[in-house]
């Protein structure tokens, strides 16, 4: 799964400190951008307790590690009735648009190829991220209103699509 100057591999039980971290930073972020309360977010809500019980209930996580076994990036995912739910994508600052999202994404959507479908959420006003999803094949395929913003839903077919 070498990617250039990263690796994408699973995630270890022990590195899940890191990725919270990671987690924290990056939707710190996105809370300072869209001028919002980071505790409104509930990626920053999240603890070490939680990503523990999501990683042992089978929710695989993958890493980009960096030359120096630096995490510079994360996602998880989970199947459920045929689609993969594609969750919390981040990635270290400074190291934004260099491939290393679509990298992830890639290796992850690998890992399902009996998915009928792709499934994933994000800020509607997140240009970036919808740029990246919708760049992949991914489409609106709804809006959730939050109480504090509006999420947008999309989806792709996968390779089992009917």
């Amino acid at each position: 799964m070498a990617q250039g100057a990263y690796d994408i591999r699973l995630a270890h039980r022990d590195e899940l400190p890191v990725i919270l971290a990671l987690q924290h930073r990056a939707f710190g972020r996105v809370a300072e951008e869209a001028g919002l309360d980071p505790q409104v977010l509930d990626p920053i809500k999240e603890d070490l307790r939680d990503l523990r019980r999501l990683f042992d209930s089978g929710t695989m996580f993958l890493v980009a590690v960096g030359p120096n076994a630096d995490v510079l990036g994360s996602v998880r995912g989970w199947y459920s009735d045929g689609v993969l739910m594609v969750n919390r994508l981040v990635i270290e600052s400074g190291w934004e648009r260099r491939g290393i999202g679509m990298a992830l994404m890639d290796v992850l959507e690998a890992q399902f190829p009996h998915a009928s479908a792709f499934r994933l959420f994000t800020g509607a006003k997140s240009e970036a991220p919808l740029a990246l999803y919708q760049k992949r094949g991914y489409n609106v395929v709804g809006m959730q209103d939050r109480e504090h913003f509006v999420l947008a839903w999309l989806e792709k077919p996968g390779p089992e699509a009917v």
